[in-house]
């Protein structure tokens, strides 16, 4: 009995493992069908995407064949337009740069038939920028000047220089790299392949007109028919350096302003230390030192300080109510503001001074000397920049001429004599000579030329910005590919590896079982 049960028992565990062999067998047989059907899938979606990558390069041939042909006809472009077109066109590249706000106001509304920014562009990329002497620029003011008079030709050349950081960028309209040295075709061929890191700029301003012209790089001697009788720079050291090789110098001693021109013995041109730039430096030099003498009186620092610490104490009533701690205690980036200069050595300052002397206040004992001072300042600067009478230039050459004061650095005094007397024998000439009835000294300082960098330097911001923002857009882009990409490889793999583990076994161990 306990054998038929033994026997029966074992029949039974034999038919299970029979059943179980038999279901495993069907699943792996499904499994293998299945993993035919994937197999094929995959080989066709290999096929695809090789047919799809022939396709792209065959479109992408394809535009690069259009754009040939496209950059090709835009080059002819402008020549192929008529003359008045032409005139049109370039009205309105010069509407976009002048006004973009405007350019898109107009645009925007159907103001005016406007083309599109990216047409503008495609134009002005014909336009060919290049370093060394702007031939079309001279030629502009050579038409300019046709039909004027020899003496409203008249006109100073500033000049300016400013640092670069050494980069190397690709220029995609020329096709070249930009950032080595390159003066024109005077550049030396052993500098041809060092990298710049100074940019020199040119410009002319006549005393007639209200216009400014870059004329890059090097000054023409005569082919603008312009008559150049003066030049304005900073207090650099090399631009200082050029004055002592032209003979110029602000030394009591050697005291001279001016050289004979090169092409033209009666003729003088007269050299023009930036005034603003002067200005500022007196007002660091009396934050520095404190106390200064000034047409034989002491000027002293303290006495701003006082003003503005009982005068914000006003709240509601303050006399002098745009002073702040940044033009009394300034820090190294508000020391080169030229507006903080000015307004601290100004007439509503030395008006403050004077109110609370008045008021017997005994901060400002003895403050007579130091609101004369501020007052000359503001008075000063005026002149510099619109006032036409002499009296007070005159005034001004004569302090400058007592070693005694001390209200400046040596340097600024001396660029400060240069300039004052450079003004004076200037406007004499042109009111002898050119019959002058005013001038505006405003055009010999360097507002011009920095205006010019600060244009440049927000261009050239604004695109570093747009690149930067392309390149984020790209490198999100190029991350979100990657991680679909990574991710359905790993979905792929996943599945590979779960058919794998529910089919890993071997037919051959059923003997063994059974």
């Amino acid at each position: 009995m306990k054998r038929y049960l033994k026997q029966k028992s074992y029949l039974k565990q034999k038919m299970t493992i029979h059943i179980t062999l038999s279901a495993i067998e069907k699943k792996l047989k499904a499994a293998e069908t299945k993993i035919c059907v994937i197999q094929r899938k995959y080989n066709n979606l290999l096929k695809m995407k090789q047919r799809l990558r022939k396709q792209k390069q065959k479109v992408l041939n394809d535009l690069a064949r259009e754009r040939l042909k496209k950059l090709i006809s835009e080059k002819k472009l402008l020549s192929d337009l008529p003359r008045k077109e032409r005139v049109v066109v370039k009205m309105i590249i010069l509407l976009k740069i002048k006004s973009p706000k405007g350019y898109r106001h107009c645009a925007k509304h159907n103001l005016l038939p406007l083309p599109s920014v990216r047409s503008l562009q495609r134009l002005l990329r014909g336009v060919k920028c290049t370093y060394g002497l702007n031939m079309r620029a001279l030629d502009a003011i050579k038409t300019a000047f046709a039909e004027i008079s020899e003496n409203n030709r008249i006109g100073v050349i500033i000049f300016d220089e400013i640092k670069l950081r050494e980069t190397i960028d690709f220029n995609q309209t020329t096709y070249k790299f930009d950032g080595f040295v390159d003066l024109g075709e005077f550049t030396p061929t052993s500098q041809k392949q060092q990298l710049a890191d100074h940019a020199l700029v040119f410009m002319f301003v006549p005393f007639k007109f209200n216009w400014v012209q870059p004329i890059a790089v090097f000054a023409s001697r005569g082919c603008t028919t312009a008559r150049v009788i003066g030049f304005t720079c900073d207090g650099a050291t090399s631009n200082k350096k050029a004055w002592q090789e032209l003979g110029i110098s602000g030394n009591l001693r050697v005291f001279k302003n001016s050289f004979t021109h090169p092409l033209d013995a009666n003729r003088k041109v007269f050299a023009f230390g930036d005034q603003v730039h002067e200005f500022k430096c007196i007002r660091n030099n009396l934050e520095k030192k404190e106390i200064c003498q000034y047409k034989g009186q002491l000027v002293k620092y303290k006495f701003f300080e006082d003003l503005y610490n009982v005068d914000v104490g006003n709240a509601g009533r303050r006399v002098v109510p745009r002073l702040t701690e940044a033009h009394i205690n300034p820090t190294p980036f508000q020391k080169m503001s030229v507006k903080l200069a000015v307004q601290l050595l100004s007439r509503s300052v030395a008006c403050g001074l004077k109110f609370y002397r008045s008021l017997g206040m005994h901060q400002f004992r003895e403050s007579e000397s130091t609101e004369m001072f501020a007052m000359d300042m503001n008075c000063f600067l005026i002149y510099s920049i619109r006032n036409y009478l002499r009296k007070l230039l005159k005034e001004f050459d004569v302090i400058l001429s007592d070693v005694e004061n001390n209200f400046a650095t040596r340097q600024t005094l001396e660029s400060l004599r240069v300039t004052v007397r450079s003004m004076l024998e200037m406007a004499e000439y042109l009111w002898d000579t050119a019959e002058f009835s005013y001038i505006l000294t405003s055009k010999t300082n360097q507002d011009a030329a920095e205006m010019l960098w600060m244009e440049y330097l927000t261009a050239y911001t604004k695109d570093i910005r747009n690149l930067a923002r392309e390149e984020r857009k790209k490198t999100a882009n190029l991350k979100t590919a990657a991680q679909h990409c990574l991710r359905d490889k790993m979905q792929m793999s996943d599945a590979i590896l779960d058919h794998e583990s529910d089919h890993s076994y071997s037919t051959a161990g059923s003997d063994k079982c059974i």
